[in-house]
């Protein structure tokens, strides 16, 4: 009974650690002021996305931490927003109520949505949504226009 709860214990502490390996591949700012003032000063692109906990297709984080995906993301300073995020800000509104005011500011409300953003935050091209694999997201990442 010890033996299976220990291999039980490091399964856990194994499959705990790769998760976190594979989160390291990309830094995501989830604070937006702090995302866009690194992308001023790298004058580098942003991805900005807009995302949500509870969305029924859940595959937005699984797609932004695709190993394959890695090169091109880090071409882009990546700001991950969630819109239903129930902590609370400085003004008293939930973060995800201050998060769905700023993407309604760039004209959108629809979750996932990317945006592609130059570091003066004018758009580049059209917004992405709902993306169903890592080759998807590649293209439209790549896309220039």
């Amino acid at each position: 009974m010890n033996k299976l709860i220990s291999l039980l214990l490091l399964t856990s502490l194994l499959l705990a650690s790769c998760n976190n390996d594979r989160k390291k591949t990309v830094k995501f700012f989830t604070n937006y002021q702090e995302g866009i003032q690194v992308a001023a000063k790298k004058n580098q692109p942003i991805l900005l996305i807009f995302a949500a906990y509870a969305s029924p297709t859940g595959k937005t984080e699984g797609l932004l931490y695709a190993p394959e995906l890695k090169t091109v993301l880090e071409q882009y300073v990546c700001i991950l927003l969630m819109t239903d995020d129930r902590k609370l800000s400085e003004n008293g509104q939930t973060q995800g109520e201050v998060n769905t005011e700023l993407q309604k500011s760039y004209g959108h409300n629809f979750q996932p949505c990317f945006l592609k953003l130059t570091p003066d935050l004018q758009p580049i091209g059209a917004p992405g949504g709902y993306m169903k694999s890592e080759k998807e997201l590649l293209v439209f990442l790549e896309t220039k226009d």
